[in-house]
């Protein structure tokens, strides 16, 4: 048992992170689901109640659908757009290859530039008659492949998974990079003296061990690919013809034209989504891991 001075000291260091986490984490949170029952311009006091009215109207709503659909593109390729090239570049830093600490650095360098000069990079690569790409693609006789990839609807949000995929791949390549150095050696050696090489050690050695890492980074794309917000807006803002609207661009254009009842009505429903989501995905990885 710990003295009581013990617990008193734990409680003097916690009290004002839990204080701050209460004011700017569990109060905006609650008053988001009050004001999600009202229509509200968001410069007055008067609210008027609507009850279910924000809700109803935005099962109602096409563009919502069409925001969630996207939203759902993002979530399914995410997993594998980023942390695929992930996994297999933190692999080739831990076989030590020519210059992997070189590497470490520079994959890096995406994730620490500014997501504005980011979009505004990729809208240049993407320009249809300058850009780099299109250039590119003529040069080598490839001219039907050119196109407007953030004016055309068809192509516009697949457009977007590079810019995100590439700023993001670095920070996980060093979670995963992270979780695969702390495989004990002494397994893969016992494993080599067993005759496991190759695709056997890493789906009996790698993959079980570093189970609760690739459940975590999964998680956490799955949650970026709901809140996605930054580039979209910078690259698109949601065009062409809501063909790359998300529910945070949504959403915040509804805070732009004073609809702050509907708007948050908007993130209290995504909210309850990333929150079904991510359990769903964490119990999903947890049983996975029990069929190693």
């Amino acid at each position: 048992m710990f003295p009581k001075r013990y617990y008193k000291l734990v409680f003097l260091f916690l009290t004002p992170g839990l204080v701050l986490y209460l004011i700017f984490v569990v109060y905006p949170t609650i008053n988001a689901f009050i004001i999600s029952f009202f229509n509200w311009r968001g410069v007055s006091r008067q609210m008027t109640f609507a009850g279910l009215g924000n809700y109803r109207e935005l099962f109602q709503d096409p563009v919502l659908w069409k925001a969630l659909e996207h939203n759902a593109f993002f979530a399914l390729v995410f997993p594998i757009a980023i942390l695929v090239p992930a996994f297999i570049f933190a692999l080739a830093f831990q076989s030590k290859v020519l210059g992997a600490n070189l590497y470490r650095i520079v994959f890096l360098f995406p994730n620490l530039m500014s997501v504005t000069v980011v979009a505004i990079l990729w809208s240049f690569l993407y320009e249809p008659t300058m850009g780099p790409i299109n250039s590119g693609l003529r040069l080598i006789g490839l001219d039907s492949l050119a196109r407007p990839w953030l004016g055309d609807p068809k192509v516009a949000l697949p457009a977007l998974v590079m810019p995100i995929a590439w700023i993001n791949i670095g920070f996980y390549v060093l979670i995963i990079h992270a979780g695969l150095i702390n495989i004990p050696q002494d397994l893969y050696d016992a494993a080599a003296m067993d005759g496991a090489y190759g695709w056997k050690r890493f789906w009996y050695i790698t993959i079980p061990l570093l189970w609760e890492v690739i459940t975590i980074v999964t998680i956490y794309v799955v949650a970026g690919a709901l809140n996605e917000f930054s580039i979209v807006l910078i690259m698109t803002n949601g065009g062409p013809s809501r063909a790359t609207e998300l529910l945070t661009t949504y959403m915040y254009k509804m805070f732009l034209s004073s609809e702050y009842g509907y708007g948050t009505a908007i993130g209290v429903l995504q909210f309850v989504l990333c929150v079904f989501v991510l359990v769903f995905a964490r119990r999903l990885m947890n049983r996975e891991a029990i069929e190693f």
